[in-house]
């Protein structure tokens, strides 16, 4: 009985709350009879007409920020697996990570006119902290191949801090896969995709001789400076790239695989790498 003059309360309030708003507009009040249904449900209708507008968006922000959160448990767990498989007594660059959204913005919703390369991944150019950056998303969706990413990413992680790798600045786990980003520069070749693109004819013999000795380097550095020989498995030259002061970089190490301590090789089951750029004696 309570709630019921409560509600009676709330409804004669309304009532005369809006009788009072026509009056002082020039409109005529309602009378008794026509209060109840005139008025007052207008009045009420009003205050809830967006309701279901809200509620529909509010569930889709959940559960966008729902999915986000689960994306970034799955691949975080998948990284720090990865991460202690290949563990090193040498020191790992820390990795930074990036929002959902700050990815999208430097990429333009990854707009096809931010795109510079496809291969495995699909390079986008963009803007993260007032710095061009290189942001690298895995190009195809659910394959077998995909936990690569991971590898590519925890390898990436172990080599920053040499001038002769692409230098990773960090990550963004809250898509299906993670997406790497990198510091900024151009692979050697001229096409958008494929590995058997044509090297930048601009290159001078005496640029690509320095471009060689610099990977070499890199490659050296990959093969002794960890407890474990680290083998790259796809050197091509879409893997290469050259910075603004024409340093040259090597990229992608999803096919890396560690030599196990006191041996010379590793078996494998499945042939992998880039046909045309294998090592003879590797495929017979």
């Amino acid at each position: 009985m309570e709630m019921k003059k409560i509600a009676c309360g709330v409804l004669f309030a309304a009532a005369s709350m809006t009788a009072v708003m026509a009056t002082e507009v020039g409109a005529p009040a309602p009378g008794p009879a026509a209060s109840g249904a005139s008025v007052v449900v207008p009045a009420l209708g009003s205050l809830f007409e967006n309701v279901p507008f809200k509620m529909v968006w509010w569930r889709k922000k959940k559960k966008k920020v729902n999915e986000r959160q689960r994306m970034f448990m799955k691949n975080g767990s998948l990284l720090l697996e990865e991460l202690i498989a290949i563990s090193d007594d040498a020191t790992s660059n820390p990795i930074k990570h990036f929002s959902a959204d700050q990815i999208l913005e430097a990429t333009n919703n990854f707009s096809r006119s931010n795109l510079v390369r496809i291969d495995r991944f699909r390079h986008y150019k963009g803007m993260l902290d007032d710095r061009l950056v290189l942001i690298k998303k895995w190009a195809y969706g659910g394959s077998i191949f995909s936990e690569k990413i991971y590898r590519d990413l925890a390898v990436s992680s172990m080599v920053s801090g040499h001038k002769n790798f692409l230098k990773l600045l960090g990550c963004c786990l809250e898509f299906s896969y993670p997406v790497l980003v990198c510091e900024y520069a151009e692979v050697i070749t001229r096409s958008l995709r494929g590995a058997r693109c044509p090297i930048d004819p601009s290159l001078t013999w005496s640029m690509r001789i320095v471009i060689a000795k610099e990977i070499a380097n890199a490659l050296s550095y990959l093969h002794t400076s960890f407890s474990r020989t680290l083998i790259h498995k796809d050197i091509q030259p879409c893997q290469i790239f050259l910075n603004e002061n024409g340093t040259a970089k090597l990229g992608e190490f999803c096919n890396c695989v560690f030599i196990p301590e006191g041996e010379t090789y590793v078996q494998e089951d499945v042939l992998e790498g880039t046909y045309g750029f294998l090592e003879p004696n590797y495929g017979y």
